[in-house]
């Protein structure tokens, strides 16, 4: 690699050239010698070195994973605007930027634990939950968890909401563990320090944040205030995966408007409050898929079709089917039901996972995100209703469910100005290929094989 001669820093240089011998950087290469660099702060040389090593590695690094957060370090991101770090409030942030020739060394080191090291912690300020009576408002503290990111696999009854107002996001994530839980493992990239990669799409596209294992937790207490395993009693040594997603989410509104909402104060905020209240997104944002959107109003859907009707049954063979074929699905309700015990089962203003769909009762498997007991006096976590309990303008119900991408094939013509030996050329002369296709999408890529 020839362009590895012309770095003029002797230490990056070294570096790179090592890191390249296998012609891969790994997280850890490219941790170290942005590490490396940043002591002392950025001079223009070394500014124009990590420019260059950018530029002309870009199918040397390992994954996707590194060669983004690489990016966003070196040559800048929208979130790099603010370090949060955790602050208690927006006056405790502190001003950050893309690095440049003459960034500090405390300003290097910042923009590497943001992207390598998952250290620019969200603000840990919660708004509380309007459907769970249990959360409250307030701010909170970080501590260290201990917990593996994944014990006996990855199932729906993995997820305890906690304090924080994203029934939609759990929804979406327990509907997603319960279907597809390889989607979930695809979501996390280990890095073997205590520190995770996370990946969701955005327009189609991976968006990548990085976080760590500190927890938002309640003063003196060390109970995790947000989201958590279900069966660790909200400990800092329960299982991982369910925190660490909902962490990511409030990192990745610093990067994106992740909720999806019309512009708010919340918007690019790092922080637990400006992710809670929201929808069916994150089934697309994790899952890569479209989903179509069931209920009494044509509602606008950005992802898929709006099946709307006030009968029941209108649409509920298409809704079995489809869960059947493997559509994740989540349900948000206006009203709550109780059963004949008297305990809550549908929540008013929140979000369900659906399921499946038992034949035999002819009736919906839906479960709360919220966690605790599976039963208690006031409400029952798993339950069963039939499309007839909940399809009324009272629940006023909307159903989001998963849908495959539909693949769209082409067929290719090529012609050449010398397709045959009676057009043929002469040696160096030009010849002129045109391909063409029938159908409209995505960029194809055509390769051209010219060996005789």
């Amino acid at each position: 690699m020839t362009w590895i001669e012309s770095l003029q820093n002797t230490s990056i240089k070294t570096a790179t050239s090592l890191a390249l011998s296998d012609s891969s950087f790994s997280y850890s290469e490219m941790l170290n010698l942005l590490q490396g660099a940043a002591k002392g702060g950025i001079t223009q040389t070394e500014f124009s070195d990590l420019t260059s090593i950018y530029k002309n590695s870009i199918d040397f690094f390992s994954n996707d994973y590194v060669k983004n957060i690489t990016y966003n370090v070196i040559l800048g991101n929208t979130a790099n605007s603010t370090w949060w770090g955790g602050a208690k409030g927006i006056s405790d942030t502190s001003v950050l930027g893309d690095m440049s020739a003459g960034s500090s060394q405390l300003h290097a080191e910042r923009l590497i634990g943001k992207w390598f090291l998952g250290l620019d912690l969200p603000m840990p300020l919660v708004g509380g939950d309007t459907a769970n009576a249990e959360a409250s408002r307030g701010v909170y503290d970080y501590g260290d968890a201990t917990g593996a990111l994944f014990v006996n696999g990855i199932a729906a009854t993995d997820i305890a909401q906690g304090s924080v107002g994203t029934c939609y996001l759990m929804a979406a994530l327990g509907a997603v563990a319960h279907t597809s839980p390889q989607t979930i493992r695809d979501a996390i990239i280990d890095n073997g320090n205590g520190s995770y990669g996370v990946r969701v799409f955005v327009d189609e596209q991976s968006v990548y944040t990085t976080v760590n294992q500190s927890l938002m937790v309640m003063p003196f207490s060390n109970r995790v205030v947000a989201a958590h395993d279900y069966g660790s009693g909200a400990s800092l040594n329960g299982e991982l995966w369910v925190s660490l997603l909902e962490k990511a989410y409030a990192q990745l509104n610093s990067q994106v408007n992740i909720v999806e909402r019309q512009p708010s104060q919340w918007n690019q905020e790092n922080s637990y409050q400006a992710i809670e209240g929201g929808a069916g997104s994150p089934l697309r944002q994790f899952t890569n898929l479209g989903y179509d959107q069931y209920a009494l109003a044509n509602y606008y859907n950005p992802a898929g079709k709006t099946y709307s009707a006030s009968n029941p049954s209108t649409y509920k063979a298409q809704i079995i089917e489809a869960l059947s074929k493997g559509a994740i699905g989540y349900l948000a309700s206006y009203k709550t039901l109780y059963n004949s015990s008297g305990q809550m089962t549908l929540i008013g203003s929140h979000g369900h996972m659906v399921l499946g769909y038992n034949a035999e009762t002819d009736k919906f498997i839906i479960r709360n995100p919220w966690g605790g007991p599976e039963s208690n006096s006031r409400r029952v976590l798993q339950f069963e209703l039939g499309i007839e309990e909940f399809w009324n303008k009272q629940v006023n119900p909307i159903l989001w469910l998963t849908t495959s991408k539909s693949t769209v094939s082409f067929d290719y013509t090529v012609v050449s100005n010398s397709s045959n030996i009676g057009d043929a050329t002469n040696e160096g002369e030009l010849i002129v290929v045109t391909v063409a296709r029938d159908n409209s999408g995505s960029e194809s890529t055509v390769y051209f094989d010219l060996t005789p």
